[in-house]
């Protein structure tokens, strides 16, 4: 639409410098009409001269021989007459023609001149739609540019999120959580009651040395309504496992290799048993 608008204007603009073209030849033919015009006045003015002068060269003339002046025939004076009058339509004629283009030329730039001005009118209104339609693309791109940042921060968020939760020790440990969820209820029973405290090498060595029943060890080294434990040192223990040997060696003898072997797997079992039992303490 804006470039019709500016293709009409431009043929517009030639036609009014066409009219233009036209009213300066029509002026200058309006110049040469009146010139023409000037002409045959002059030219009238002149057969006038040369009638007057004939007619007083006859008069002369004949007042010389009769009276003088110079006579002429009623002929010659009515053809010099008509071709005075003659040449003065013709000149009348020639400037009423040369005006009349001038009125038309003026009048063709006129409209030209308004069809010019209502093909301004119309570009300046394609100009705003232009304008208009620029602004509303222009938000829309902004628009769009928003939704995408939004789209890439909630989109950064979630990923973050997902990272945190992935790396979080609960998720890391899950399998060793499946794994170890017999010991975790275990811990969990044990958690109800009093926790019980943990055993020392010396006190192990010494269940062990007083005997596989473990009656001592349940009387000495532990009591669930005391829950105090006797402190002995590694004297006794050695004191107390030198007697034992030799009183028992007879019994000690006749003790098999099957039962050494279940003894060390119990005291291993204990010992794992415990290092599981303070993991868990440190970890609740």
């Amino acid at each position: 639409m804006a470039n019709d608008s500016k293709s009409e204007a431009m043929v517009l603009a030639a036609e009014i410098e066409q009219a233009k073209a036209s009213i300066s030849t029509a002026e200058v033919r309006c110049i040469a009409a009146k010139k023409m015009e000037e002409a045959a006045r002059a030219a009238e003015a002149l057969a006038l001269a040369e009638i007057k002068a004939l007619l007083s060269s006859e008069s002369s003339f004949e007042g010389n021989t009769a009276s003088d002046g110079v006579t002429l025939s009623v002929e010659e004076y009515f053809k010099l007459c008509s071709k005075a009058c003659e040449a003065d339509e013709n000149s009348r004629k020639k400037v009423e023609d040369a005006m009349l283009q001038v009125d038309e030329a003026t009048s063709s730039e006129s409209e030209s001149v308004k069809r010019l001005e209502d093909a301004k009118v119309e570009v300046e209104e394609c100009k705003k739609a232009l304008h208009e339609a620029l602004k509303r693309v222009e938000a829309a791109n902004h628009g769009r540019l928003t939704v995408e940042e939004i789209l890439r921060r909630w989109k950064s968020e979630n990923r973050h999120g997902k990272r945190s939760i992935g790396g979080s020790p609960k998720f890391k440990n899950a399998a060793h959580c499946r794994k170890d969820s017999h010991t975790m209820d275990i811990v969990a029973d044990v958690s109800d009651r009093s926790f019980k405290p943990t055993l020392s090498i010396g006190q192990i060595l010494s269940m062990k040395l007083m005997g596989p029943d473990g009656d001592e060890y349940d009387k000495s080294v532990w009591d669930d309504k005391t829950s105090e434990m006797p402190n002995i040192s590694l004297g006794q223990i050695l004191n107390r496992s030198g007697v034992l040997c030799r009183e028992d060696m007879p019994a000690r003898k006749r003790i098999s290799g099957k039962r050494k072997k279940f003894a060390l797997t119990g005291l291993s079992v204990l010992l794992a048993k415990q290092s599981k039992s303070k993991k868990k303490r440190q970890f609740f």
